[in-house]
């Protein structure tokens, strides 16, 4: 079930994928450049996952009015630390006080926008990583023009449920089992 965030504003062309905990240059985000400038939808798609509840299957961000007629994934693993994932413009590096407030604008909820007004001081979108910590794929949509017109972080919900039986006849944990702070 796909459900809207809201909207963003990409003015500078380059956006980094990654765990707002990281800093910059991170050997487990993504930086991606000619990213169109404009308006941006962010919407998360959400998967009923039984005993482990609703969990964001995926991050989904497209700019306004535009079309990708071509299909790119990241060579990048996007690395989860925090139990959330997004894609900035901007996004500083925070020192422990200013970690502290965008963990309160986190709080407990799934999803959300980063403004330059809120905690995060940076624009973007973010979500809860489906299960939890772990490494996710990036996929870019290309439009006509070579610009990047879509975003989307797969947390492989479905490939963790695909793979279900075999958490449940080995003695490994499901992965992300800290992801409950996340529940709504």
């Amino acid at each position: 079930m796909e459900k809207q965030i809201g909207k963003v504003n990409f003015t500078k062309g380059h956006v980094t994928i990654t765990d707002p905990c990281y800093d910059k240059g991170t050997w487990c985000a993504a930086e991606v450049d000619n990213v169109f400038k404009g308006e941006w939808e962010a919407s998360i798609d959400m998967k009923d996952c039984g005993d482990w509840g609703n969990r964001v299957a995926k991050l989904i961000l497209k700019a306004v009015g535009q079309t990708a007629i071509k299909y790119q994934k990241l060579s990048a693993d996007i690395g989860v630390d925090a139990g959330v994932c997004g894609v900035f413009e901007d996004k500083p590096d925070y020192g422990d006080g200013a970690w502290g407030s965008v963990c309160d604008e986190l709080g407990y909820k799934n999803y959300g926008l980063a403004t330059p007004t809120n905690n995060f001081h940076c624009e973007g979108a973010w979500s809860s990583s489906g299960y939890g910590d772990g490494s996710y794929e990036a996929t870019i949509g290309i439009n006509e023009n070579a610009e990047v017109v879509e975003i989307t972080i797969d947390y492989l919900v479905d490939k963790v449920d695909e793979d279900e039986d075999d958490y449940e006849e080995s003695d490994e944990d499901v992965p992300g089992d800290d992801a409950e702070a996340f529940e709504m």
